[in-house]
């Protein structure tokens, strides 16, 4: 951003020089200016599309390692989970680094907020919990009594834990679609009221095709907290029974994080998990508080 801008002050100063030496005009000035917006932009797209490559590419490695395993042994697939048991599990990388050694339950009815500094495990624990470093930890993590490495992890992600992640991923797909895609058609009641109360459900309908227009993640169409918003309802609606918002409150305005709030305290049967740098304070009193630190620090 800084380095756009010089850049721009540069373009300004050396194109004035040159105007006031008549070696330039103001309407060439202006087409360079409008030709180097054009070029930043197209380099916004390729970083960005450069982050989803990446993302996907991850994602395929992990998919094939798991297609691989269930060729190997046969898993048990649940239908639902009532609790999550973390028994001295432990992660570490770069050989001596542990990011947290902790054992804990996280049970249905319960909200739990995820604190701590950058680096110090809070996504590396979601990951963990997700199964997607199922054989890179130390200890045992049981779903209802049933240890994490033997369950058919990766299929109970696709309806039992729903992720609103800090940067939301928005699939190539209507809005409806990206609302709707872990929510079965008789439990969208709260679906409008939803949208009202975050403010989307002007926006929405003030487009051409209202809730049929197309959308994905690099779509200029809604802002950041707009896809934030979308990404929370899809979380808060979802037949999931453990939901998990990664930073909810980042992008949103003063009215929205109240409404999350509340939103919150009326879950039930659920687990809800929140990273958070934020204090939650219309809820504080109904949350678990957990801080990751190595053995020594841990703290719940």
């Amino acid at each position: 951003m800084i380095i756009s801008v010089l850049t721009q002050v540069f373009i300004f100063y050396i194109g004035g020089l040159l105007i006031l030496n008549k070696k330039l005009s103001i309407g060439i000035l202006i087409i360079i200016l409008n030709y180097y917006s054009s070029l930043l932009d197209s380099i916004q797209i390729l970083i960005e599309f450069g982050k989803e490559y990446l993302s996907a590419e991850a994602s395929y490695d992990r998919l094939k390692k798991s297609v691989k395993d269930s060729f190997l042994r046969k898993k048990i697939t649940k239908k639902s989970v009532k609790k999550i048991e973390f028994q001295n599990v432990s992660f570490e990388y770069e050989k001596n680094h542990k990011l947290f050694d902790i054992s804990m339950t996280l049970e249905k009815n319960r909200i739990y907020q995820l604190s701590g500094n950058n680096g110090k495990g809070k996504s590396t624990f979601i990951f963990l919990m997700c199964g997607l470093f199922k054989d890179e930890y130390h200890g045992v993590i049981l779903y209802d009594s049933l240890e994490q490495k033997e369950l058919n992890i990766e299929k109970m992600n696709e309806y039992m834990i729903s992720i609103c992640e800090q940067d939301p991923y928005l699939f190539d797909g209507t809005i409806n679609e990206n609302l709707c895609c872990k929510t079965k058609k008789e439990k969208r009641a709260d679906l409008r009221r939803l949208l009202i109360d975050f403010g989307l459900f002007d926006k929405i309908n003030s487009l051409d095709n209202k809730f049929e227009t197309q959308i994905s993640s690099l779509n200029t169409i809604l802002s950041g907290g707009e896809k934030q918003k979308i990404a929370i309802i899809r979380t808060l609606i979802s037949d999931g029974d453990v939901l998990i918002f990664d930073e909810p409150l980042s992008a949103l305005d003063k009215k929205s994080k109240i409404v999350f709030q509340e939103e919150i305290s009326k879950i039930k049967d659920k687990i809800v998990i929140i990273i958070s740098h934020e204090e939650l304070k219309k809820i504080k009193k109904n949350i678990v508080l957990i801080k990751l630190a190595p053995k020594e620090e841990n703290e719940i």
